[in-house]
């Protein structure tokens, strides 16, 4: 089965997220691996969710993050 992606990845040349928004982030170097990881990004910069610390891995790409599931069981 052929991996299929629901996420629409921008790219960093394209694009900047808004300012005060969380995103996904991709980073193609991460300590030897690949790197996906929510950030808040503010003023050009992004910062871990967690931590608040900056990201300093070299962001190729980034997406909005999907909308929370629907809850059928309330």
């Amino acid at each position: 089965m052929k991996n299929q992606s629901i996420i629409n990845w921008i790219s960093e040349d394209e694009k900047d997220p808004e300012n005060g928004i969380n995103v996904l982030t991709y980073s193609p170097q991460n300590n030897g691996g690949i790197g996906i990881t929510i950030n808040y990004h503010s003023d050009g910069i992004y910062r871990f969710l967690e931590t608040g610390k900056e990201n300093k891995f070299p962001i190729s790409h980034w997406a909005y993050l999907p909308d929370a599931p629907e809850d059928d069981f309330l």
